[in-house]
């Protein structure tokens, strides 16, 4: 969906919002979002409670929503979508969605609706959209796994910036229409920490995703073994990360990450969690790896002033496990090469550019985040005749906080 489409509609929705519920039947009672850009990025905001989060989340972007599912099912063989769909369902019944964030997707089905004048249709499947397929969507880690690339500096390496955070995103995409549907979603929780995630509509969850006040989270492929399908009810880790940013700050995160990754039910892949805060205290190292798998939960160590996480588990000597395959070895150590010495913003993101993915797996969005600053630079990849130019080979966009989490409603 491009943001040319979209514009009309999310002028009739804001001046709808404006106008008394009389004058236009259709238009929503109220409605806590909205639609905009911070320069060429879109940047949807959602605010209040999870439902009212969903409603305005749905209304103004489901139609990307859609999109991706036409797209993506249009790509399986049509004698093979009932067999897929089944099996897909099925899955639902084995995810547990906390509480709060089942509301919010309830309000992102009702939103949908609400701007179709309808439930609308999943055309491969010639079925209407239902519950479980958003829950699924939200569930992408218990598909698949993702590729990625990153880094953390701080420390002498990190000069006047006191901290940096890096993370390029790899990951198949259906079709270019859903390669271009790439924003930023800002989600205002009542009561809770305002929380900016990198990502597609239909994801309200976080595996790139930064707080109000700074802290990152950031997940990784890992090398720890994968199995079917998750034993028992499996809370998807991009809720996990949505929730724990939302609740935690600078002094608890790591903590609180420990605690809530426990609690996850035997995870299906192997994931590394790479959790940054915004500044180092007390010497203590500003970031933490966790490593979750079918097995349980552990760690991946952390060198003197830098944290380079590619795609395998790293031993105490900051070595490879015997899992770790030559491309994400190499991406380590040209990481490795590239940050021994103070990093300057354009160093940082040509490190990024170093390690770009491409083919199957490209580099969707890539992120610089300067915590202490309260600035990131975002970049993102584009389509041009068929051939996808990765995120950092593209030029980045520098956003601040007080853009991104400005309270404008």
């Amino acid at each position: 969906m491009t943001y040319r489409k979209l514009l009309p509609q999310t002028l009739l929705v804001l001046l709808a919002a404006t106008l008394s519920a009389g004058a236009d039947k259709s238009a929503p009672p109220k409605l806590n979002g909205n639609l905009g850009k911070i320069g060429s990025i879109r940047v949807l905001q959602v605010w209040g409670t999870p439902h009212d989060m969903g409603f305005a989340h749905g209304y103004l972007v489901g139609q990307g929503i859609m999109d991706y599912l036409n797209e993506s099912l249009t790509a399986v063989p049509p004698d093979e979508r009932a067999k897929v769909d089944k099996a897909r369902l099925s899955l639902a019944n084995v995810i547990h969605i906390p509480d709060g964030t089942l509301a919010e997707i309830r309000g992102l089905l009702d939103g949908i609706s609400a701007a179709q004048d309808g439930v609308p249709l999943i055309k491969p499947l010639k079925r209407p959209l239902r519950l479980d397929d958003l829950i699924l969507i939200n569930a992408t880690d218990t598909l698949r796994a993702f590729g990625c690339s990153g880094f953390t500096l701080w420390g002498e390496r990190a000069g006047d910036a006191g901290v940096i955070t890096t993370r390029n995103f790899d990951f198949p995409v259906p079709g270019p229409k859903t390669l271009r549907q790439q924003m930023i979603i800002v989600r205002r929780p009542a009561g809770k920490r305002q929380v900016a995630t990198v990502t597609f509509p239909r994801y309200l969850a976080a595996v790139t995703g930064i707080n109000e006040d700074g802290v990152c989270a950031f997940v990784h492929d890992g090398t720890g073994g994968r199995i079917r399908k998750p034993r028992g009810r499996y809370t998807p880790l991009g809720i996990v990360l949505k929730d724990l940013l939302e609740s935690s700050g600078p002094k608890d995160v790591h903590q609180r990450a420990e605690s809530m990754l426990k609690n996850i039910a035997p995870c299906p892949f192997s994931y590394m969690v790479r959790i940054i805060t915004p500044r180092v205290s007390d010497g203590a190292r500003p970031v933490r790896v966790f490593r979750i798998d079918p097995k349980g939960l552990g760690e991946n160590a952390v060198g003197n002033g830098f944290c380079i996480t590619t795609n395998h588990y790293i031993n105490e000597g900051l070595t490879a496990d015997a899992e770790a395959s030559d491309w994400s070895r190499l991406r380590y150590r040209r990481l490795d090469k590239r940050i021994a010495r103070p990093v300057t913003d354009e160093k940082a993101w040509a490190s990024l550019k170093a390690v770009a993915a491409s083919g199957r797996f490209p580099t969707l969005h890539s992120l610089v985040a300067y915590p202490e600053r309260r600035e990131l630079d975002i970049g993102f990849a584009k389509c041009k005749k068929g051939t996808v130019r990765p995120a950092p080979k593209c030029k980045p966009k520098r956003n601040t906080f007080d853009q991104l989490f400005e309270r404008g409603e």
